[in-house]
């Protein structure tokens, strides 16, 4: 998780860094996040969409795939 973490710190603005981190490593609902960022659960959704479309753009254009951002302990 570092590794991403930091990809995303370095290429997300940090309100769309903040929703990644509070629905995909925290597991926050929609609306939980609305609550915790006093937003909107439409700005939500659209800083996520921007979020996750800066990363896809980013593993495109350093040809990784996806699996190249998670750690694999098999492989240590």
């Amino acid at each position: 998780q570092q590794l991403i973490r930091t990809i995303l710190g370095s290429y997300v603005q940090q309100d769309q860094l903040k929703v990644i981190e509070f629905r995909f490593f925290q597991g926050y609902s929609l609306k939980d996040v609305a609550e915790e960022m006093h937003i909107t659960i439409g700005a939500v959704k659209s800083l996520q969409h921007r979020g996750l479309t800066t990363i896809r753009k980013y593993i495109v254009e350093n040809s990784l795939s996806p699996a190249d951002l998670i750690p694999d302990s098999s492989r240590s």
